[in-house]
């Protein structure tokens, strides 16, 4: 038992080093292509090649991006070895893992979207607790935050200055415009 529990232990010690910055989707043509729904902008300045894992929901497979390009529905990407529809669907909705080290450089006043979720919700105006960020959405005209308030239910609003008007990551907090969400909800 004592072993399986170290196990355990070693297992989720290598997977929190590691950070979901993609999910693969269906293949596109049949050279190996397929498309690429990121979360947040981290895979846009990744330099290709570069090494990643691959898994359902967590880092079991070494894959290597070849290739990486932005088209008018997004990204698309060419993994090394993977050449044809059959080789490359066996990829899909799976996740692309970056190691926590190698992701990029960020200012300040910028944010993974991992490290968003978990934070709470305040009014800006009063300090109100109006919930917790459970997800990070990448939507193709915008960020969004899903917020959950106590009482289980969920609302998602805009990530701009408008609705958000600052984040403490000292503080785990996410002060929001509560006028601007009103008038969504």
């Amino acid at each position: 038992m004592e072993d399986s529990a170290a196990s355990d232990k070693a297992q989720q010690a290598f997977e929190s080093e590691y950070i979901a910055v993609a999910n693969i989707g269906k293949p596109i043509g049949l050279k190996g292509w397929c498309r690429i729904f990121p979360f947040g902008r981290t895979i846009e300045v990744l330099t290709v090649p570069v090494s990643l894992k691959a898994g359902k929901d967590t880092p079991r497979l070494s894959v290597e991006i070849a290739e990486l390009q932005n088209d008018v529905k997004g990204y698309k990407a060419r993994f090394t070895g993977y050449t044809d529809i059959e080789a490359i669907d066996t990829l899909k909705n799976y996740r692309l893992f970056i190691p926590r080290r190698q992701l990029p450089k960020r200012s300040p006043d910028e944010y993974f979207h991992f490290e968003l979720e978990g934070m709470r919700v305040l009014d800006d105006k009063t300090n109100e607790c109006i919930g917790t960020i459970v997800k990070v959405h990448n939507y193709p005209t915008t960020d969004a935050l899903e917020v959950r308030k106590e009482s289980g239910y969920t609302f998602v609003i805009p990530m701009n200055r408008e609705a958000v008007t600052k984040i403490d990551g000292s503080a785990g907090t996410i002060l929001i415009n509560k006028e601007i969400i009103d008038e969504l909800l």
